[in-house]
């Protein structure tokens, strides 16, 4: 730049985190005449950004001689997290990163249940209310489940979602009392499993293992106060096989599976009522008819005490299992034997849950944020 040459337009520059590839600019401005100049701009947050990210601010100048300069870079900023950004702060053993919030997910939808793929790292989020499955990227990118298939898919207030292995999506359609199968090059017709626990059913939270003797796929039943379990060809020719209910005199919420490592034929069935009692119930499958039973189902004693309002469960790798205590704004670990500990806690309405990669996926959807957790000191 020549000294004392008036400014002809600038432009201010930003990088968010270390990322070089994600920037946004406020638009070149006119500085006519100026010399020195103090521009209030703007620059939009893209979605390659995170919260807490860094920010680094550069202001482009042109004189009117059309020399080129940079001021001083500055770093002093960060992206602005949402309320609660760090749901396990205080707490040493745990910490935690946002995986989605806001943009396309909205809490008058009513955002309850999650999915994520091991694999790709891809969430879904189920909105009841929109009748909406939304997906959402690695990079948080997100999109309409309807849109990427052309609007061949709307479920009925979809609320329950699983994914297996195969990229299978099984979705618990409450409006039309069934789950439905979408296969992962997303057809304009979709397999149906119907009729759940019997006329009138409604599915709640959904859950499928592979590594149990059979693949099984099990899911709450409102209206009958049991889970009903089946046998899941996660990749070839449906219906499933081999129903199986399990009734535990009220409202079951929520289902996961732990399966032995060293016998896939021993498998505990960890159910979850809606007033956050806990029940455990051997499956007992036999490969060669390509059923499955059940043993005596056993109520779980926990050393402390629950709210009395838990919208999910799930099982960890470890053998112990989380829970989403809503009524107390809760996530909880709880072992077999019934010891609970808090992981995190102050959420908005904490409704669901899915295990990935390692890391525990919480859903709060007043926030509209899905957490990622990290376990530090006791693997999970």
């Amino acid at each position: 730049m020549q000294d004392n040459m008036a400014l002809a337009e600038g432009e201010l520059i930003a990088q968010f985190g270390s990322d070089v590839t994600c920037t946004a600019g406020s638009g070149m401005i006119l500085l006519v005449g100026l010399t020195s100049v103090i521009q209030q701009v703007s620059v939009r947050v893209p979605r390659c950004a995170y919260p807490l990210d860094q920010v680094m601010l550069v202001a482009k100048v042109y004189d009117q001689a059309g020399n080129l300069g940079y001021s001083p870079a500055d770093t002093s900023l960060r992206v602005a997290a949402p309320p609660g950004f760090d749901i396990t702060d205080g707490n040493a053993d745990y910490t935690s990163t946002i995986a989605a919030y806001g943009d396309r997910i909205d809490n008058q939808d009513n955002p309850i249940d999650l999915a994520v793929d091991p694999v790709t790292g891809v969430l879904f989020v189920t909105l009841q209310n929109n009748d909406e499955i939304i997906v959402v990227f690695p990079d948080r990118v997100q999109d309409r489940l309807s849109d990427i298939n052309n609007n061949r898919y709307r479920p009925n207030q979809p609320e329950g979602i699983a994914l297996s292995t195969g990229g299978y999506l099984f979705i618990g359609a409450v409006g039309d009392q069934r789950i439905e199968i979408i296969p992962p090059w997303l057809p304009p017709n979709r397999d149906i499993l119907d009729n759940l626990g019997g006329a009138n059913g409604r599915p709640h939270r959904l859950t499928i293992d592979e590594s149990a003797a059979l693949p099984t796929l099990c899911g709450g039943e409102v209206e009958f106060n049991s889970v009903s379990c089946y046998l899941a060809p996660v990749t070839s020719a449906y219906p499933m096989v081999s129903e199986l209910a399990i009734d535990i005199g009220k409202t079951a919420q929520a289902a996961d599976l732990s399966v032995d490592p060293g016998d896939n034929t021993l498998v505990t069935l960890w159910i979850l009522a809606s007033d956050c009692s806990v029940y455990s119930s051997g499956l007992i499958y036999d490969v060669g008819l390509n059923s499955i039973g059940t043993g005596a189902l056993t109520p779980v004693g926990l050393d402390t005490g629950l709210s009395g309002n838990c919208d999910d469960l799930v099982v960890l790798p470890s053998g112990d299992f989380a829970i989403a205590d809503q009524g107390d704004d809760r996530l909880l670990r709880v072992t077999p034997a019934g010891v609970v500990s808090v992981i995190a806690s102050g959420f908005q309405s904490l409704t669901g849950l899915d295990f990935a990669g390692n890391f525990l996926y919480a859903l709060d959807g007043n926030a509209q944020v899905v957490y990622k957790i990290e376990a530090l000191t006791t693997p999970f």
